[in-house]
């Protein structure tokens, strides 16, 4: 369960980096 909080806390940080809503 770790893993997968930690994978969702990581595609919230990337987020912020490279938004994907900006690119489409």
């Amino acid at each position: 369960a770790n893993d997968v909080v930690f994978c969702g806390r990581i595609l919230m940080f990337l987020a912020h980096f490279f938004p994907l809503s900006e690119r489409s």
